[in-house]
Formats: structure tokens, C-alpha cells, sequence
């Protein structure tokens, strides 16, 4: 006969060990399932990714963006100076060195058409 004995922290150890390993399968079954949701839904929601990046600004050619503050500025019977400045960026290595550019608007006119342009 062959007794084996264990430990009341054995045993804690052991339902631990059945818990996680119960939760990384959930985990896991959700990662799965989340990922198939996102296969699916892909192509349709491939249009609007494609067309989300028209929203955000050239930062090689911000022309465009200029264009569109000057066109609204206009609309909104205001004069508005558009300066880009660029950001120094010190202490950075000059190989992960970004050009950040700062726009300053400065708008003139009624004060209602103004907060309309902003």
C-alpha cells in the first residue's frame, strides 16, 4: 500500500495551477474569437479606414492643411496669418530626430466670426 500525503498548501497549489490554466484557455478562447470578429467585420470597415487618413496632416507636405485653415478662415469673413513652427527637438540622437511642426493662426476680425473659424 502506497500512501501519498499532501499538504494543505499542496492542495492550494494545485487548484491555483487548474484556475490559470482555466483562465489562459478563456484567454486564449477569447483572443481566438476576438480576432475571427475582426476578419469578418474587416472589409467592411476597410473603406472607412482607408478614408480616416485624410483627416490627419501631411507632416512632409502640410500645404493642404494650410489650404483648408485659409479657406475656412475666408468663409468665416476673417484674415488670418498661418506660420508653421517647427519644434526644436534637443537631446535626442539626430538619427531619431522628428521634425515637429507647431501652426500659429493668427486671426483677425469680429470676434463671433473668429470663435465660428475656430
Amino acid at each position: 500500500m502506497c500512501f501519498a500525503l499532501f499538504t494543505l498548501s499542496d492542495i492550494k497549489k494545485a487548484a491555483d495551477n487548474i484556475v490559470s490554466a482555466e483562465q489562459a484557455g478563456l484567454l486564449t478562447e477569447q483572443q481566438s474569437q476576438a480576432l475571427d470578429n475582426f476578419q469578418k467585420t474587416y472589409p467592411d470597415r476597410k473603406t472607412q479606414l482607408d478614408s480616416l487618413g485624410q483627416y490627419f496632416v501631411d507632416s512632409k507636405n502640410p500645404i493642404d492643411f494650410i489650404k483648408f485653415l485659409e479657406l475656412s478662415g475666408s468663409q468665416s469673413s476673417i484674415t488670418s496669418t498661418i506660420a508653421l513652427l517647427p519644434q526644436q527637438s534637443s537631446g535626442v540622437r539626430r538619427e531619431l530626430r522628428r521634425k515637429p511642426y507647431h501652426c500659429r493662426s493668427m486671426p483677425q476680425g469680429v470676434f463671433r466670426n473668429i470663435t465660428a473659424f475656430l
